[in-house]
Parts: C-alpha cells; sequence; structure tokens
C-alpha cells in the first residue's frame, strides 16, 4: 500500500479517474485534464494503490492568500475498500506531502464528512479564500490576514462560489461548545482546516452566501500537536 503522485505514475490515470467519477461524475476528458496538471509543487494529485489498483485520490492545491497554506480535495477512497482505515492512511500521507513542501495549514471543503474529519484533528475556523471574491466571518473585525483578534480568531477571508444545491446535518449535536451556531441553508458546505504543531488546529463552517456571516472559531491550545 502506497500513496503516489500521479504525474510521476501516468499510467494510473485511467483508474484514477473512474475512481473520482464514481464520486463527482463530470466528462472523462475533463477529469483527466485536471489530472494531467499534477505536478512536483501544485497542484498534486495523490493517489492510494495497492498492487497496481487505485484505490483512493486526494488532490492539493495551493492558496494565493495564505503562502504557507494549501487545500486538501478530492478526497475519494472506492466504495468496496471504505471502513477500512485507508481514508486515514490517505490523509496522513497527503499531509506529509505538504508538509514536505513547507505548508503550515491544511485546509479541505465537505458536504457530509464532518465527523470523519472531526475524528482526524480537524477543528472550525474563520473563513478561508480560496480564489477571488470572499466574505468575512463576523468575528474578523478586520485584523489584518492571519493576524489573529483579542478572542484569538484568525481573519482569513473565504471564496465566493456558484450556489448549488446542497445541504448537511445539524451541527448542534457536534459542537455544543459553539456560541454561535451556523444557520443552515441549502447552500451550505463544512469547511474544515488542520495546522502543523506550531500552530492550533480549526474547522470552519463556510457559507456559499454573500449576505450570511460565519460562527467564530474553536481553537484548541497553542501548540497542540498532530495525532
Amino acid at each position: 500500500m502506497e500513496v503516489l503522485e500521479i504525474h510521476r505514475y501516468p499510467q494510473l490515470m485511467d483508474q484514477c479517474c473512474d475512481l473520482i467519477n464514481m464520486e463527482w461524475p463530470r466528462s472523462k476528458t475533463a477529469r483527466l485534464r485536471r489530472l494531467e496538471m499534477s505536478c512536483d509543487s501544485f497542484p498534486t494529485c495523490l493517489v492510494l494503490v495497492c498492487s497496481n489498483e487505485v484505490l483512493g485520490h486526494s488532490k492539493l492545491s495551493s492558496l494565493p492568500s495564505l503562502p504557507l497554506g494549501c487545500l486538501i480535495e478530492s478526497v475519494v477512497v472506492h466504495p468496496e475498500h471504505r471502513g477500512k482505515g485507508l481514508g486515514k492512511f490517505l490523509m496522513t500521507k497527503s499531509e506529509d506531502h505538504a508538509r514536505r513542501q513547507g505548508m503550515e495549514t491544511l485546509y479541505l471543503y465537505t458536504k457530509d464528512k464532518q465527523g470523519f474529519y472531526s475524528k482526524i484533528g480537524y477543528t472550525e475556523c474563520e473563513p478561508v479564500q480560496i480564489y477571488g471574491q470572499h466574505v468575512l466571518g463576523q468575528n474578523s473585525k478586520n485584523v489584518p490576514l492571519n493576524e489573529t483578534d483579542a478572542k484569538g480568531n484568525i481573519n482569513v477571508p473565504a471564496q465566493v462560489v456558484s450556489p448549488t444545491a446542497l445541504s448537511v446535518p445539524p451541527v448542534s449535536n457536534m459542537y455544543p461548545q459553539t456560541k454561535t451556531l451556523i444557520q443552515l441553508f441549502s447552500q451550505t458546505f463544512l469547511a474544515m482546516t488542520r495546522y502543523s504543531e506550531h500552530l492550533p488546529l480549526q474547522i470552519q463552517y463556510h457559507l456559499h452566501h454573500t449576505s450570511t456571516e460565519l460562527p467564530g472559531a474553536i481553537h484548541r491550545p497553542q501548540g497542540a500537536s498532530l495525532q
């Protein structure tokens, strides 16, 4: 069992394309084009391989607003091999790869896998900018990017994307310590992030809606180490 950079093993691209399309269908041509963009820096597509069979995939992309942060996306494990710890293994290897590239902050967005990511160390944080436009979290208070306000909340702006009909389960039972729980809309993702041992670990709720504000961050103690 190993995790490989797909641009070094182009013979695995067809398998990887089919696997990702099981979860998020799109044209094979478009999917292959995205995989072919994988490179030694970013973006990098990683594949979980056992006996020449692709069992999982993740993609690491840079964040223009955060030089030491990157986005983990398109994380998927083959349906027939779920529940065996492969997802955690793939995430660990993805984090290791990002760390070797000098990254200190890892972000991800999920529609319905909050429980899984929470178990492997991801907790709540302020919004993060991915591409261009952004909205600010209600606790940002115009502090400089990546600096903290008096409450220890990190100011990171969030991406605004085209609304998509999505839903997530209620979060009140998952995070009872949250003082300001998010109001759930049909256009809601859960965004989560994990930091290195030198920074707090956080998760973020991200609303794809320009007129809505986001809840404040829940922080682990400074200096908490990755599990």
